[in-house]
């Protein structure tokens, strides 16, 4: 069971970090977080080379590698975009339908199995997401809004990313990967970010706090996630850790008056789909 405390503990670090980002979102430049984000990221990886280094010497690796962060970079820029335009208390569960994905892909690419218990937890995941994108009685009648479409965009990169990460980790370590996953997407953002000096400098000066406490928390998250992949499947490990996504609907309830609206049913669409989570990932005997 060490995948699941690898998992719980990268479930928290994401959850708390998510109200990060929606805090320094609200002011703060997109691009300018995305490319500091993912600089002092991979500065955080470094200690973990120490107990973690290996260079894989198979070009599919770095195939891999180049694709993840390739889409990294998106995820990075439509995430961040995300949390500017949208309630973290919103934001959070819709970005669960990646869970959807993941599942679909896990099954269809790395042939993991398919259970009765794993269709109900999609269904009722499903359900959750329909329930807290309902507007004015409409089914699915927030799509339309700009925020909500770039969470949804982001889910799928993400999905499709944690589909490569997995087979990735079958020829690096999740110390050396990791690492390089936000060092390559931090240079590929570094070499588009002429003329951009003034709002990086901004952000590190008005947010600095906010910022190296999102990125501590970042690489703990992303470490956990590593590890616990290479522990456990793809299907069962990623679903707990979207259970941050709880953490992050509390936390913003708690940290920003202006998204205690209809908490309610965010509430209980939240609840809705971490049943299905856990249903999905194989664990319905934690209730």
């Amino acid at each position: 069971m060490l995948w699941l405390v690898f998992a719980l503990t990268a479930a928290l670090a994401d959850g708390i970090k998510s109200v990060i980002h929606r805090a320094v979102m609200k002011t703060e430049s997109v691009f300018s977080y995305a490319l500091i984000e993912n600089l002092l990221t991979a500065l955080a990886f470094i200690p973990f080379l120490y107990f973690d280094f290996l260079v894989p010497t198979d070009p599919a690796a770095w195939a891999l590698l180049m694709l993840s962060s390739a889409l990294w970079v998106a995820v990075a820029l439509t995430g961040f975009a995300a949390y500017k335009h949208t309630p973290v208390t919103l934001k959070e569960p819709i970005s669960q339908s990646r869970i959807i994905l993941v599942f679909l892909l896990s099954v269809a690419l790395l042939k993991e199995a398919m259970s009765t218990e794993k269709i109900i937890g999609t269904l009722l995941i499903f359900a959750g997401l329909i329930a807290i994108t309902t507007h004015k009685r409409k089914i699915f009648g927030k799509l339309s809004d700009r925020g909500v479409q770039l969470t949804i965009l982001s889910a799928f990169l993400a999905s499709v990313v944690a589909i490569i990460d997995k087979i990735a980790l079958g020829y690096f370590t999740p110390g050396t990967y990791g690492f390089f996953v936000y060092l390559i997407p931090g240079l590929i953002l570094a070499t588009a970010s002429r003329g951009r000096t003034n709002e990086t400098k901004k952000l590190i000066k008005s947010k600095g706090k906010y910022v190296l406490a999102a990125i501590l928390l970042g690489a703990t998250a992303y470490y956990s996630i590593l590890k616990a992949y290479t522990l456990a499947d793809a299907s069962t490990v990623f679903p707990i850790i979207r259970l941050g996504s709880f953490v992050a609907v509390i936390g913003g309830f708690a940290a920003f008056r202006e998204e205690r609206t209809e908490v309610l049913k965010k509430v209980v669409s939240a609840a809705v789909i971490v049943i299905g989570v856990l249903l999905l990932s194989g664990h319905h005997s934690f209730f």
